[in-house]
């Protein structure tokens, strides 16, 4: 007996262009050029451009003796600073041109930071850089990729390589579940114009 097809209903994932926020693309990592590379490509998915997002982690508490060792007060303030003027060099390389992108830097857990920015911004896209991580960074779920796949509400990008143009083919594996369509949705609104 032939099955009829489930259609559940789904939003569309790019509904209201108007209220788009930008593309984030998160800075972080030793080499961030692939990320960069893909969000000067992708900047056309939002007329709300692009926002560079870099998270500054908190530091450690260690106790030697006694009492745990803080760092001073102005610590956190100068690696702020410093993460600061990094992103604005990495930004101004990438999008060839300076105050074409937003630039934000926060303190906290990665994942947990670019999953609630995108919600708050409601961004179309999170692009991410994929880095060599090894088993123990698996078995511990350390993979900020994974984990904010895992937390986002947008669809996430990860890249390793750089990007020159938007793909012109995508392959798509889907259960036929709604989430699954809007994620075929999302690779397809990634295609260039000649795409297929």
């Amino acid at each position: 007996m032939p099955h009829a097809p489930i259609v559940a209903p789904l939003r569309a994932y790019t509904a209201n262009v108007e209220t788009l926020g930008p593309v984030i693309v998160a800075v972080g990592g030793r080499d961030p050029s692939a990320a960069l590379h893909a969000a000067r490509v992708f900047a056309r998915l939002s007329p709300a451009g692009v926002l560079a997002l870099s998270v500054l982690e908190p530091l450690p508490i260690h106790a030697f003796g006694e009492e745990p060792r803080l760092p001073p007060p102005s610590f956190d303030a100068e690696r702020e600073a410093a993460l600061e003027a990094r992103l604005e060099a990495l930004v101004r390389e990438a999008s060839g041109e300076p105050g074409a992108w937003r630039m934000e830097v926060q303190l906290g857990d990665p994942a947990h930071v670019i999953a609630d920015v995108a919600a708050r911004e409601r961004s179309p896209l999170i692009i991410m850089g994929i880095g060599r991580h090894s088993v123990v960074d698996r078995l511990l779920q350390r993979e900020t990729v994974i984990r904010t796949i895992r937390l986002a509400r947008s669809p996430v990008l990860a890249v390793s390589g750089a990007i020159a143009s938007p793909p012109q083919r995508v392959v798509v594996g889907t259960d036929f579940s709604a989430e699954s369509a809007l994620a075929a949705q999302a690779a397809l609104s990634l295609m260039g114009d000649e795409g297929s």
